[in-house]
């Protein structure tokens, strides 16, 4: 089924997990850190990809999906774009001959035993930690990852904090951390993480997504559409 989003067309199931704008929000993030190759870590049907590429590209990936019925539409979704599509456990994902420089990831959030367990078997995985947290995989993937390489992810901010707790415990350190809001003014509801292995000072900035109803800030259509100066959370 053809999904119109930003004047997009991209294909996911009829039923179970539907992208939103955070997929948008985490590859404008992933293209500030200008990856040559990266990994989309637990990449649905494969639309993070599809828009870095769009964003950057320059860039070549390997987008990893454990379910299925994620398949076909990952693999018509990133035809063309040099990014190749995996139906695999990332914890399984065999060495890759060029190690990348950039992991990028939409996890699920809750802990097994947390919220609301959907009877949608797509949708539960999608949104709990069925198949290992991000931390499990990002601790399984280390070994593909450049030694100067980071990570990039967006998580929900009432459980950041856990998040850096859990990634500090298998080597990566917070460094970079923006903060998005509806308004300005108004309380964060999603995080955008950049992590690598070399610890130092974290870098906080702050992304308001709209100036007034169903309106993009000036910030935020420059973000979303590639056009903020790049490095700006270096």
């Amino acid at each position: 089924m053809g999904i119109a989003f930003l004047d997009m067309d991209l294909k996911q199931p009829e039923n179970g997990y539907r992208f939103s704008v955070d997929a948008f929000l985490l590859a404008a993030f992933a293209k500030q850190f200008n990856p040559n190759h990266f990994c989309d870590m637990g990449a649905g049907c494969g639309v993070v990809s599809w828009q870095l590429h769009q964003l950057l590209p320059s860039a070549t990936g390997v987008a990893v999906e454990i379910q299925p019925v994620f398949k076909e539409f990952g693999r018509t979704n990133l035809a063309g774009t040099g990014i190749s599509f995996l139906c695999r456990d990332i914890r399984d994902l065999p060495r890759q001959d060029r190690k990348f420089d950039l992991l990028i990831s939409n996890p699920p959030y809750f802990k097994v035993g947390h919220g609301k367990l959907s009877k949608n078997p797509v949708k539960a995985q999608a949104r709990h930690r069925l198949n290992g947290s991000v931390s499990d995989w990002c601790s399984s993937m280390n070994k593909h990852l450049k030694e100067d390489g980071g990570v990039c992810i967006i998580y929900p901010s009432r459980y950041a904090a856990e998040l850096v707790t859990d990634m500090l415990k298998v080597g990566f350190n917070l460094r970079v951390l923006l903060q998005i809001t509806s308004f300005e003014g108004g309380e964060p509801k999603l995080d955008c993480l950049y992590f690598s292995a070399e610890p130092g000072e974290v870098r906080t900035q702050y992304l308001n997504l709209y100036r007034e109803h169903r309106k993009r800030s000036t910030a935020a259509k420059k973000f979303l559409s590639g056009t903020l100066q790049e490095g700006i959370f270096l």
